[in-house]
């Protein structure tokens, strides 16, 4: 129930403007594994930035971008279907 109230406010906050969240909030809001976002900052596929406060933090555009462009080439090589990256 906590989970959820705080799942809706982080997306209250990402519609008002806010472009940056910890990894792990990421991956709540998105229903992802945290270890899969890691995965791909270590992979250098998502760029973590420093937060004022010290918190690592990462773009929610670019991270967004990023799984919107996997998830297109995934449906593509599931299909068949050649991307621009010759994929």
């Amino acid at each position: 129930m906590i989970e959820e109230d705080e799942l809706k406010d982080k997306e209250e906050l990402a519609k008002a403007g806010v472009i940056k969240m910890s990894p792990i909030e990421y991956a709540r809001h998105r229903k992802l594994q945290p270890q899969l976002v890691y995965y791909y900052i270590r992979a250098g596929y998502i760029k973590q930035e420093e937060c004022i406060c010290g918190r690592p933090v990462i773009d929610i555009a670019s991270a967004d971008a990023y799984l919107a462009d996997k998830a297109a080439r995934d449906r593509a090589k599931q299909t068949g279907v050649q991307t621009k990256e010759g994929t």
